[in-house]
């Protein structure tokens, strides 16, 4: 009948991780997230390609072919904190990578007002733990 059978242990899947920030004046964070994202998928030349020729293998054993200084997957810890500013849990994010960077709107009002940004993420995994 076409009825889809789950078992305990066949699959886990995570939603995207999504992160807001503060861009800074210099515009810094978001273009370090920017030119990650270039170099995972060269976005103006497509001769970049080129420079994918060596491999690298993530914590868990995926194999990419980012070579130099920007490699396609980090980890990233996430810290969130108690009500007095204390450090409380670390989420720990496996092998991520960016997959969308949204637009800046940028004003130039006196309310001075930050400019934020949003970044998705994708990872394969993600540990949450009490200690740094």
């Amino acid at each position: 009948l076409g009825l889809d059978a789950y078992f305990p242990g066949d699959k886990v899947v995570f939603e995207s991780l999504n992160v807001t920030f503060l861009v800074d004046e210099d515009l810094a964070n978001f273009k370090e997230i920017y030119d990650w994202m270039n170099a995972i998928i060269p976005i103006s030349k497509s001769s970049d390609f080129k420079s994918f020729t060596g491999s690298t293998t993530t914590t868990t054993g995926v194999s990419s072919g980012a070579t130099g200084l920007l490699q396609q997957y980090s980890d990233i810890t996430l810290i969130t904190n108690t009500n007095k500013n204390i450090p409380n849990r670390y989420f720990r994010f496996h092998d991520a990578f960016p997959i969308s960077l949204s637009g800046l709107e940028l004003e130039s009002g006196a309310d001075g007002e930050p400019a934020v940004a949003t970044v998705e993420f994708r990872f394969t995994y993600y540990d949450i733990e009490i200690t740094s």
